[in-house]
């Protein structure tokens, strides 16, 4: 199943003409609100430019929207995976970071590196809580140092695994993924700095951090000054209004 702003994006990058004429003709044509919706989105994100005036002006009841791509949507467009992961890719390219991005993107398609069954769950958790209290960057920060120990000492690397409830598999497929996006963006013309360093540490999370988040907009939320520990106690602010982490 392909995204509709994904396939809107397609449509606009082979010029095949207005995403919503070129939808209307489906078999099984999506509503005008999904349209709306997918078009917001890719505007919110920087990949389109919409004229939502247009609809004004026109004499029919019909929705037309105008669209065209951005820079950043022509670059989206190239990339097999969800614009808000192909921007993070983008990003983390031009701040350094790229690397680090690459590997949270193919973590983002992949199962989670983390194995947590019924009876090892607490255990499993507090394991990546030991790498980072943010789950991207937990997974970002324990496939780094299983990379540097696979490349050093494969005994180490295997106890590593054992000790910190992951699964060599899906790190294996992170690998694989990796590269395949490494090889999709060199081909529009992104690579890592010359100066990005190998080691992770404070500064260089900061970063990911904000690359995440500026990629991800407007989905997020902004956590309380004062948090408390138990769910539902707290109100989260997103662009929508408060919300609530369920208990």
């Amino acid at each position: 199943r392909v995204g509709l702003e994904d396939l809107i994006l397609q449509i606009l990058i082979l010029d095949l003409g207005s995403p919503v004429s070129f939808l209307a003709k489906a078999v099984n044509p999506p509503t005008e609100l999904s349209v709306k919706n997918a078009l917001q989105l890719l505007e919110s994100l920087g990949a389109a430019e919409i004229d939502w005036d247009a609809d004004s002006e026109d004499e029919t009841s019909e929705f037309v929207a105008p669209t065209s791509l951005t820079a950043l949507g022509y670059h989206l467009a190239a990339l097999p995976v969800h614009a808000r992961v192909g921007k993070m890719m983008i990003y983390g390219s031009l701040f350094g970071v790229f690397d680090s991005c690459l590997t949270i993107a193919a973590a983002m398609t992949c199962r989670n590196p983390f194995i947590s069954s019924f009876d090892n769950r607490d255990a499993a958790d507090e394991a990546k809580k030991t790498f980072a209290a943010d789950d991207h960057l937990a997974i970002l920060l324990a496939f780094h140092q299983w990379s540097q120990l696979k490349r050093t000492d494969g005994r180490k690397s295997r106890a590593f695994l054992r000790e910190n409830y992951l699964s060599y598999q899906s790190l294996s497929n992170i690998v694989q993924l990796r590269n395949q996006l490494k090889r999709y963006m060199k081909d529009i013309g992104f690579v890592a700095s010359s100066l990005e360093k190998d080691l992770i540490g404070g500064n260089e999370l900061s970063l990911i951090r904000a690359v995440i988040s500026a990629a991800m907009y407007p989905n997020v939320i902004v956590a309380p000054k004062k948090f408390s520990t138990t769910a539902g106690e707290v109100a989260f602010r997103g662009q929508k209004g408060e919300g609530y982490l369920h208990p």
